[in-house]
C-alpha cells in the first residue's frame, strides 16, 4: 500500500542524480534549472513529489533543462544509457507530460 511507501533518504536522492549528471554531462546550471522546473511545476499543477513519482519528476525536469540550458544538441535517446528499461518513446511522453505541466513555461531570469 501507499502506506508502507517511503520517502527515499537525500543519498539516494543525490546518487540518483549523480547518475544521471556523470553519465549525460550534464553542466551545474542543469541542476538548477531542473529544481526551478520541479517548483514550477508543483505550483502550476496538482502533482506533488511522492515516493513513488520522485524519479519520473526528476527525470522529466533533467530532460527539458539540458535541452533549454546546454549547447549541445541532447536527445532523449542519450538518457537511455542510464535507464535501459525505458524507451524513447516513453521518455518522449514523460517530456511532454512535464511541458504540459510547465504550461510550456520554460523561460527562467538569470537571477
Amino acid at each position: 500500500s501507499l502506506t508502507d511507501v517511503r520517502f527515499p533518504s537525500m543519498e539516494s536522492i543525490y546518487k540518483f542524480i549523480q547518475a544521471i549528471f556523470h553519465v549525460e554531462r550534464l553542466s551545474h546550471e542543469c541542476a538548477i534549472l531542473c529544481l526551478a522546473y520541479i517548483e514550477r511545476m508543483m505550483r502550476n499543477s496538482h502533482v506533488k513529489l511522492r515516493p513513488n513519482t520522485w524519479r519520473r519528476i526528476v527525470l522529466g525536469a533533467l530532460i527539458l533543462a539540458s535541452k533549454v540550458w546546454e549547447d549541445k544538441a541532447v536527445w532523449n535517446v542519450d538518457f537511455l544509457a542510464v535507464f535501459p528499461a525505458m524507451t524513447v518513446k516513453d521518455l518522449g511522453r514523460l517530456e511532454a507530460k512535464f511541458l504540459n505541466l510547465l504550461k510550456f513555461s520554460v523561460g527562467l531570469k538569470a537571477s
